[in-house]
């Protein structure tokens, strides 16, 4: 309901009373014949019997504190996220709660994210259209103002998964078939691979899309997805050295469209989401 018509249905049940919205629910099943389920009225009973109104009463379906706003959400780490659909920025607790838009009108096709919570600053891709140059990387404050291009259209082509470790950012640009990387302020803009040096843009060999990115600043390793053609098993992972592009090491081979990646802080496993697969 909240991503299709921007309703957060809990949380307005939570600003209203679950003892309000229960006489609601009541009343439509006594005058509407063709309302015959219960499971709403009755799952609101359970919390108003255990006195959770919601707002007034400081427990509902989420915990509030003293200033009446959602525990889950305002406190501990939060979690922002591109909404592909709307071309926005939203954010919400990491234990649940309240979801809220942060920005709108971020981009076409918002794509990866990163946030420096330290600095108060986030990073994200917009992919612009596969068949145009038209990918830039973008920044702006947590709270939202102050949004611009560091890296503008043109110089990168459909950036994908992007990083951050400590002042650089890194991403996959998937029909451009490069990992490239900047600093944080749009400086020192560069290439880092190219999986088709001879080849015309955008490629059309998904074979050498890149896609998903991490890396080890320990160790000085990067890694890599090229994603590979829908249902065709031809994806692959990659590692190298940063720097030594020359001395790249197939991880993995055969695998079902990988795209992003993440890696265990220690260091020690990495994390592989696939397009083709529920896993």
């Amino acid at each position: 309901m909240e991503q299709a018509f921007g309703i957060p249905v809990f949380s307005a049940i939570d600003q209203v009373g679950l003892d309000v919205a229960k006489d609601i629910e009541d009343h439509y099943l006594n005058v509407r014949d063709d309302i015959t389920r219960t499971d709403a009225s009755e799952l609101l009973s359970k919390y108003i019997k255990d006195g959770k109104l919601g707002v007034k009463s400081r427990h509902g379906f989420f915990d509030y504190d003293d200033d009446k706003k959602a525990t889950s959400t305002e406190k501990g780490h939060t979690l922002m996220y591109l909404n592909i659909a709307k071309n926005s920025i939203s954010k919400i607790g990491a234990n649940g709660g309240t979801h809220s838009i942060v920005m709108s009108s971020v981009g076409q096709t918002p794509d990866g994210i990163q946030v420096d919570q330290k600095n108060g600053k986030m990073y994200w891709t917009v992919m612009g259209s596969p068949k145009k140059a038209d990918g830039r990387i973008c920044s702006a404050n947590t709270d939202g103002t102050d949004m611009k291009d560091l890296i503008e259209p043109g110089s990168t082509h459909t950036p994908k998964q992007i990083q951050l470790r400590g002042d650089y950012l890194y991403w996959c640009d998937r029909e451009g078939g490069h990992i490239m990387s900047c600093k944080t302020d749009g400086t020192d803009f560069k290439t880092l691979y190219d999986s088709a040096p001879d080849e015309e843009r955008p490629l059309g060999d998904a074979t050498k899309w890149c896609v998903g990115i991490t890396v080890d600043t320990k160790r000085n390793l990067l890694y890599w997805t090229q994603k590979g053609p829908s249902k065709g098993g031809e994806g692959r992972l990659f590692g190298m050295e940063l720097g030594k592009p020359d001395a790249i090491q197939t991880i993995l081979h055969n695998l079902p469209e990988p795209i992003d990646l993440e890696l265990d802080p220690s260091g020690e496993t990495l994390y592989c989401k696939s397009s083709h697969l529920p896993s």
